[in-house]
């Protein structure tokens, strides 16, 4: 499969600021998308009693772990249910979760999927939609977490689901309801970024002042903590409404959307990198298009809640045809990080079409994490 060239291929070094991690570089042609949909792929669907292209039309984003030296990725497959329609303002298809494992952080092997709608106690929550947006962290006892969405055409809700293998998944349902009842059941709510760092050369649920903390959102990002990585409480201002840490800003290049994406305690504080859309003019007539964007934010590491700074400008965004062209145009969006054989791999998707992979090569002293230095 051949696709054009890079528009522009240069790292622009400047938009970083000494904080931040990186420069990260996308791999070139040849090597990115590291996957793509795939037509002959069919997976038994429990719903519709029938094989099903279950990744034909998009992949979407990928979390990713390292387990055994090896890089896991639960993926998301969307199906062509409802046909192949580029050039969307969304996804029209179901959404299930697969699992593939690459030995290089490039090349990986794709497994059928893991997590997918099926009759159970949250089929009201993902029928029609399926499950997407995957957000995955490996917790200090060696279990896994997987904060994921419940689409179901109407409302996008996170959702949690834990596993031993990162293969046998059990859902827990709603983040927040052991604390919050049935307050946020109605809530928009997506892409949970776990706070991290780097033990024993993996990136792990990081445990601050007793807790573990998240940030999750798409209006700006908000807070919760838990004490289990399995329920959380959300952080309200007086009048009851959640806390915003990152909020949107006007005329900047997070102008319109803000999502969570990953969130890695540094030497030099909390590192937090977003997701972003904001209007720009194109062409001649001067059309505002939506173009999307990847930032990051600095966090007090001794209080999650205090931000410090920001990204003034996006560090990676779409320059690829397929991201510029793509199921949903002008989109890179980050869905996972690791660190792995000395770098940084950061996944993104293209156009949410295509999963493709960005690499930090760098050994500058702002991407050591406390308590265990860059190899």
């Amino acid at each position: 499969m051949s696709f054009c060239g890079l528009v522009n291929a240069q790292i622009d070094t400047s938009v970083y600021k000494d904080w931040m991690i990186g420069p990260f570089e996308k791999e070139p042609e040849g090597i990115n998308p590291i996957l793509g949909p795939n037509f002959d792929s069919k997976f038994y669907c429990p719903l519709e009693r029938k094989e099903v292209r279950w990744e034909s039309r998009a992949i979407i984003g990928g979390a990713v772990v390292v387990k055994d030296n090896q890089i896991f990725m639960i993926y998301q497959g969307e199906d062509d249910s409802r046909g192949y329609n580029l050039h969307t303002h969304g996804s029209p298809g179901i959404m299930r979760l697969g699992l593939a494992v690459s030995s290089d952080g490039i090349n990986f092997t794709r497994r059928s999927p893991v997590l997918y709608p099926q009759d159970d106690l949250f089929l009201d929550k993902e029928r029609g939609g399926g499950c997407e947006i995957p957000r995955l962290v490996e917790s200090p006892d060696g279990g896994y977490v997987l904060l994921y969405d419940g689409w179901n055409q109407s409302v996008a809700r996170l959702m949690v689901a834990t596993s031993k293998d990162l293969v046998n998944w059990k859902k827990e349902g709603s983040p927040f309801s052991k604390y919050h009842g049935e307050k946020y059941v109605g809530l928009w709510s997506k892409s949970a970024a776990i706070i991290t760092e780097l033990k024993n050369g993996r990136l792990v649920a990081a445990k601050i002042n007793g807790k573990y903390w998240m940030y999750w959102g798409e209006e700006g990002l908000y807070i919760a903590t838990s004490d289990n990585l399995r329920d959380w409480k959300m952080l309200e201002n007086p009048d009851g409404s959640p806390k915003v840490l990152l909020p949107k800003r006007v005329g900047k290049f997070d102008d319109r959307v803000i999502e969570g994406g990953y969130a890695l305690k540094t030497e030099k504080g909390i590192v937090v990198f977003y997701n972003t859309f904001r209007f720009r003019q194109e062409g001649e007539t001067g059309e505002p298009v939506l173009a999307s964007g990847l930032g990051q934010a600095l966090v007090d590491p001794n209080d999650p809640k205090v931000l410090l700074d920001r990204s003034e400008n996006a560090f990676l965004k779409p320059d690829w045809e397929y991201e510029i062209q793509g199921a949903v145009n002008n989109v890179v969006f980050m869905t996972g990080l690791v660190y792995f054989k000395g770098k940084y791999f950061l996944y993104h998707n293209g156009g949410d079409r295509m999963l493709c992979v960005a690499i930090s090569r760098s050994n500058d002293s702002a991407l050591q994490v406390s308590g265990d230095p860059i190899e």
